[in-house]
């Protein structure tokens, strides 16, 4: 992917995707070169414009004019999968469900495939790779009238080609990639429940979810659901020949779309809500006939029942797009896990059967064989076995003597491969040796020619940034915006590297974001300011102590922990003080003009209300919804480090959030940072009022550190320092004395044998 991918984004939007209502202007559609006489122009969503109606994102086929479009469906894959997981009468899905995301970017390219406008890429090395890793490619760039299909086909034509799981990964968002991040496709679900709307399927209702006001989507059309439903059941729990259920609808291949609408069901987690009618029986007949059909669907040419589809040979490679979306879902974690759940019930069972058949078998033969009839045939096989022991003995003689000639012949051959093995192993491990200790000399001096560079740069920052804060204010929010662009994506991705990225979702990251948008997006808001005020002073400020970041200039990661506590306060210290004239500061922020001192109640209750909505959002997203990560050590959080590493037990937080016992110990903990943000929250109207109260208070925390990081290389770093490289070239030694040794070993048993 080249540079140019985030300037590219989709083709088929160019106005902002965060739009609650999808609203385009009638001058800001996009038609394409190659739109057919017929097909809508695609505004920034894909809105038909033709009859004025900027609003609509989606059409009923039969409404257009093209004759292609009388043989579509009126609903698409997406929109079928997403109307089985709605709530009829509550309008939206399940909370719970992380899948049906994943699942509607892979229905977007299997709807693209059935309507021909996407296919594998013809290219008969193809087959040498996995189903799922073959490259596909636009052959048709009509436009289908669909917003999300328009976006998704004009992205693909304007991008180089990729296989069918790097786009579903790509439009999902699942990429660290940040050249592909302009790939992912923004609220598709919200999108397809608008277009459901525009069909006259859904209704929209507004409902109050706690404090927010939230749009619902109620089936207002319940035949097309229960429709949906009955194809479902139909062809899982009933013998259907797929030429009849073809020659029930014109739309083309319709059994293979039915099939593969039920199978994206059942990776969304949404199947369930179409069994619902089913007794218990039924319903399990019902998921193992699914789970056959996408084991017999998810691979080219199709297996199984899939083999007796019948489809033209000219869509075999936009079909074989649909078996590769398939084959990526069946590796989806919803899909593995039930499969072993099913293949774990049906071993227990087939052993069931087996014992009792075999046990009734075994009644029947006493039943049948008579005391005659059974001596009769022992008297025979006692015959036989006499016959064959008088044999044996020449056999054995024989045998034995062919043994011992092949076993030499074997023996020899073995003994040449093992001395040729040996030379080959001896050169290696002296070629590794050689390699290794002037690895270790180039390493020792590397690390301490790359600890020397950070120590100096630190060193100079240091430096800096009280130059620019006190002589050179009006840069000073700049400075910080670039230090800390740099300084948290770099930590975003070595945490990530080692399962620790949830610490970015912290209360200073969120701090440290609202800083740059009061800066540049909302600098006259007041109440911003204030809650910045006292939230940088407060709990950012005072976590230094209480977490003991120390200035280590070397490290990089104890660095960053400083900056992202010390530096926010610093840029609101010097916006308050240190800015002059005053009137230039009131017109950069107008949010300070007449702002000479803070009233403690409504500080306290704007900055409480901030950190509760933040405290709300970590508490949904990171300890409920990541609680099975988090509590089995795969992801790291503050409240797992503080309360759960070894030896935490001992401390007094751990202790405190305890005093109810394990099962409130998160809750506890929770009130307990809150009545610490509450106090360091308090003296902060003082520290806005005061100057030397401010500038000692800001000092005095910055020598904590300073003394923290003092500590660190007097009593830990020198230590480690010179045991790490002490232990560089113990390695070196160990591996030489392995090698000698292996060598001596290989001789000895090559001189016994």
């Amino acid at each position: 992917m080249s540079s140019s991918g985030l300037q590219r984004r989709r083709a088929a939007h160019a106005t902002n995707h965060e739009d609650d209502d999808y609203t385009t202007s009638p001058n800001s559609a996009l038609t394409s070169p190659s739109t057919a006489p017929g097909t809508p122009a695609i505004g920034s969503f894909g809105s038909d414009d033709r009859n004025g109606d900027s609003h609509r994102i989606a059409v009923d086929p039969k409404d257009l004019e093209d004759d292609e479009y009388k043989y579509m469906p009126k609903l698409t894959l997406m929109e079928e999968v997403l109307l089985l997981g709605l709530k009829d009468r509550q309008g939206y899905l399940s909370f719970w469900n992380d899948n049906i995301s994943y699942t509607l970017r892979g229905c977007i390219i299997m709807e693209l495939a059935f309507r021909d406008r996407i296919a594998m890429v013809k290219d008969p090395q193809r087959r040498q790779f996995a189903l799922a890793d073959r490259y596909i490619e636009v052959i048709n760039e009509k436009l289908t009238g669909e917003v999300l299909l328009d976006e998704a086909l004009k992205m693909m034509k304007a991008s180089e080609k990729m296989s069918v799981a790097s786009w579903i990964d790509l439009m999902s968002g699942e990429t660290w990639n940040v050249m592909k991040i302009g790939y992912q496709l923004k609220q598709v679900r919200e999108r397809l429940a608008k277009g459901l709307v525009d069909k006259g399927i859904l209704r929209t209702e507004k409902r109050n979810f706690l404090l927010f006001d939230m749009a619902t989507h109620p089936v207002s059309d319940t035949t097309v659901k229960e429709e949906i439903i009955k194809r479902v059941c139909t062809v899982l729990i009933s013998r259907t020949n797929p030429a009849n259920i073809d020659a029930q609808s014109s739309t083309p291949n319709f059994y293979f779309r039915t099939i593969s609408m039920i199978c994206a069901s059942y990776a969304a987690n949404v199947l369930e809500n179409a069994l619902a009618v089913l007794n218990h029986e039924m319903r399990e007949k019902a998921y193992t006939k699914v789970d056959e059909l996408l084991n017999d669907f998810s691979q080219w040419p199709l297996a199984g029942s899939g083999a007796k589809v019948e489809y033209s040979k000219s869509k075999e490679t936009s079909l074989e797009v649909v078996a590769a979306v398939l084959n990526v879902f069946t590796k989806m974690d919803s899909i593995v896990r039930q499969r072993i759940g099913l293949a774990t019930m049906t071993t227990l069972f087939d052993s069931y059967i087996e014992d009792t058949d075999l046990d009734e078998s075994l009644e029947d033969e006493n039943n049948r064989i008579s005391l005659l009839d059974l001596i009769d045939t022992l008297s025979v096989s006692l015959d036989t076995v006499t016959d064959q022991l008088h044999q044996t003995p020449s056999k054995v003689v024989t045998k034995s003597n062919e043994w011992r000639h092949k076993t030499t012949e074997a023996w020899q051959t073995q003994r040449q491969t093992l001395e040729k093995r040996r030379q080959k192993l001896q050169r290696q491990l002296d070629a590794a040796i050689t390699q290794l200790s002037h690895k270790v000399n180039s390493d020792s001096k590397l690390v301490q020619l790359r600890d020397k560079i950070s120590f100096l740069t630190g060193v100079g920052n240091t430096c800096v940034t009280p130059l620019v804060a006190a002589h050179f204010p009006e840069w000073f929010p700049l400075y910080y915006t670039l230090q800390a662009t740099y300084l948290i994506i770099v930590r975003f991705f070595v945490y990530k590297s080692k399962g620790w990225h949830y610490f970015v979702f912290d209360l200073c990251y969120y701090v440290n974001l609202l800083t740059i948008i009061f800066l540049y997006i909302t600098p006259w808001s007041r109440t911003l300011f204030i809650v910045l005020y006292c939230l940088t002073h407060g709990p950012l400020t005072w976590a230094i102590v209480t977490w003991r970041n120390s200035l280590v200039f070397h490290s990089l990661d104890k660095v960053t922990s400083v900056f992202i506590h010390i530096m926010p306060p610093l840029v609101l210290y010097t916006i308050r003080w240190t800015w002059t004239p005053i009137v230039a500061r009131d017109e950069q922020f107008p949010a300070l003009e007449g702002l000479d001192r803070l009233e403690t109640g409504y500080t306290m209750m704007v900055s409480i209300i901030f950190y509760c909505f933040w405290q709300g959002l970590y508490y949904v997203f990171i300890m409920k919804q990541r609680r099975e990560k988090v509590e089995s050590g795969s992801r790291a959080t503050s409240y797992a480090w503080l309360l759960n590493s070894p030896g935490a037990s001992k401390s007094v937080i751990a202790k405190a959030a305890n005093v109810f016992g394990p099962r409130y110990k998160l809750y506890v903990f929770m009130g307990l940072q809150l009545a610490y943000t509450c106090l360091s929250i308090l003296p902060c109207a003082l520290y806005f009022r005061y100057f030397w109260l401010n500038t000692v208070f800001l000092w005095g925390v910055f020598g904590v550190s300073v003394w923290n990081g003092a500590s660190y290389y007097i009593e830990v770093f020198s230590r480690r320092y010179v045991a790490e490289l002490d232990k560089l070239k113990e390695t070196a030694q160990k591996v030489e004395m392995q090698a000698e040794a292996t060598s001596k070993e290989a001789e000895e048993k090559l001189k016994t044998s």
